[in-house]
Protein backbone atom coordinates (compact mmCIF):
# COMPACT_ATOMS: atom_id res chain seq x y z
CA UNK A 1 0.00 0.00 0.00
CA UNK A 2 1.36 3.58 -0.68
CA UNK A 3 -0.24 6.68 1.48
CA UNK A 4 0.86 9.91 1.55
CA UNK A 5 1.47 11.91 4.32
CA UNK A 6 -1.91 14.23 3.58
CA UNK A 7 -3.63 10.38 3.50
CA UNK A 8 -1.92 9.94 6.83
CA UNK A 9 -2.33 12.89 8.69
CA UNK A 10 -6.38 12.61 8.06
CA UNK A 11 -6.40 8.83 8.60
CA UNK A 12 -5.89 9.65 12.22
CA UNK A 13 -8.63 11.33 12.34
CA UNK A 14 -11.31 9.11 11.53
CA UNK A 15 -14.22 8.18 13.84
CA UNK A 16 -15.77 5.20 14.64
CA UNK A 17 -12.78 2.61 14.54
CA UNK A 18 -9.01 2.78 14.68
CA UNK A 19 -5.95 3.51 12.31
CA UNK A 20 -5.46 0.01 13.08
CA UNK A 21 -8.59 -1.15 12.13
CA UNK A 22 -8.22 0.68 8.76
CA UNK A 23 -5.14 -0.38 7.47
CA UNK A 24 -6.59 -4.25 8.02
CA UNK A 25 -9.69 -3.46 6.19
CA UNK A 26 -7.76 -1.96 3.22
CA UNK A 27 -5.35 -4.62 3.36
CA UNK A 28 -8.24 -6.75 3.08
CA UNK A 29 -10.04 -4.49 0.50
CA UNK A 30 -6.81 -4.84 -1.33
CA UNK A 31 -7.27 -1.67 -1.50
CA UNK A 32 -3.81 0.55 -2.88
CA UNK A 33 -4.67 4.17 -1.17
CA UNK A 34 -6.21 4.42 2.05
CA UNK A 35 -8.45 7.37 0.46
CA UNK A 36 -10.38 4.77 -1.53
CA UNK A 37 -11.66 3.76 1.97
CA UNK A 38 -12.45 7.61 3.17
CA UNK A 39 -15.81 7.81 1.98
CA UNK A 40 -17.13 4.86 4.52
CA UNK A 41 -15.70 7.41 7.86
CA UNK A 42 -16.70 10.28 9.05
CA UNK A 43 -13.90 12.30 10.47
CA UNK A 44 -13.38 14.77 12.91
CA UNK A 45 -13.14 18.80 11.96
CA UNK A 46 -9.75 19.10 13.23
CA UNK A 47 -6.65 17.49 13.87
CA UNK A 48 -5.76 18.41 17.64
CA UNK A 49 -2.27 17.06 17.37
CA UNK A 50 -1.25 19.05 14.12
CA UNK A 51 -2.89 22.29 15.36
CA UNK A 52 -0.70 22.24 18.46
CA UNK A 53 2.51 21.50 16.19
CA UNK A 54 1.53 24.06 14.15
CA UNK A 55 1.12 26.73 16.95
CA UNK A 56 4.71 25.35 18.20
CA UNK A 57 6.26 26.35 15.32
CA UNK A 58 7.18 30.23 15.44
CA UNK A 59 6.85 30.97 11.76
CA UNK A 60 3.42 29.87 11.78
CA UNK A 61 1.43 32.17 14.33
CA UNK A 62 0.72 35.13 13.44
CA UNK A 63 2.68 37.91 13.36
CA UNK A 64 2.48 40.71 15.79
CA UNK A 65 3.40 44.29 14.77
CA UNK A 66 6.39 45.77 15.89
CA UNK A 67 7.22 49.73 16.48
CA UNK A 68 9.31 49.73 13.62
CA UNK A 69 6.30 48.00 11.40
CA UNK A 70 3.71 50.34 12.11
CA UNK A 71 5.61 53.70 12.85
CA UNK A 72 4.76 56.39 9.46
CA UNK A 73 7.14 58.26 8.37
CA UNK A 74 6.27 61.98 8.23
CA UNK A 75 7.39 63.95 5.06
CA UNK A 76 9.33 66.58 7.01
CA UNK A 77 11.39 63.84 8.34
CA UNK A 78 13.16 62.52 5.09
CA UNK A 79 16.10 64.64 3.91
CA UNK A 80 14.90 65.26 -0.10
CA UNK A 81 11.69 67.28 2.05
CA UNK A 82 13.04 69.55 4.27
CA UNK A 83 13.89 73.49 2.53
Amino acid sequence: MVTSIAELEQAVTITGTSLAKLLCAAFDARAMYLRQLFSQYEFLKHNAILQQGWSAIPFARPRRPQAQDTAVAEPDSCPEHRP
